[in-house]
């Protein structure tokens, strides 16, 4: 891991010491799964658009990618390393994009694309994340393709993830790992000019 890596790996597991079942076991596998969220992500991020067409920019909305296409090379990254299924039905009477089975849990991956970055704009993906724990572990992921348009390089992969509790009535809180995937990227050759000058 480089050292941006490893303190953002470090900052996203201590806020999850507050869940109630990030310990044990699920603690290890959910470890290892933000472990390499944030390989996955730092790949797209210096991948150029030749090799991550999905995250390319694009001039009309109608040409934006759907979040598919980051279910399936996000699901194709992970399989190399861990069992994953896509598309897993009868979970919290839904069905999740992205299904991680494990021994005597399971961890979900739901995926959504967003034209604007803003809590209000997230809420309603949170909120689905947060259902798939309804029988299992209160943990689960969400992974946002950020289709808003941006200055090169923003955001900073320290800013591309998040730890969210919602708070449900009557029980324990449930986490969320929040995972942003910028698209619609401009690269850095895009700001020349764009200086200011001082």
């Amino acid at each position: 891991m480089t050292l941006v890596q490893e303190r953002l790996f470090h900052s996203v597991i201590s806020r999850l010491k507050d869940s109630n079942d990030f310990h044990g076991e699920v603690r290890a596998h959910f470890e290892h799964l933000v472990f390499l969220l944030i390989k996955f992500l730092t790949d797209r991020i210096d991948g150029e658009g030749k090799r991550f067409n999905y995250l390319r920019r694009f001039d009309k909305k109608a040409e934006a990618p759907k979040e598919g296409a980051l279910q399936a090379d996000l699901h194709n990254f992970l399989i190399a390393v861990i069992a994953a299924e896509v598309e897993k039905t009868d979970i919290s009477s839904g069905r999740a994009d992205i299904y991680i089975p494990r021994q005597s849990f399971r961890l979900i991956i739901e995926l959504k694309r967003a034209f604007s970055w803003s809590d209000e704009e997230l809420q309603p993906f949170l909120t689905q994340t947060v259902a798939y724990s309804q029988t299992d572990v209160r943990l689960g992921t969400l992974g946002i393709l950020d289709l808003s348009d941006r200055d090169p390089g923003v955001p900073h992969l320290d800013q591309c993830f998040d730890v969210v509790y919602r708070e449900l009535t009557g029980e324990a809180d449930r986490a969320a790992l929040v995972m942003r995937v910028p698209a619609n990227v401009r690269t850095p050759s895009d700001s020349k000019g764009k200086a200011k000058s001082a």
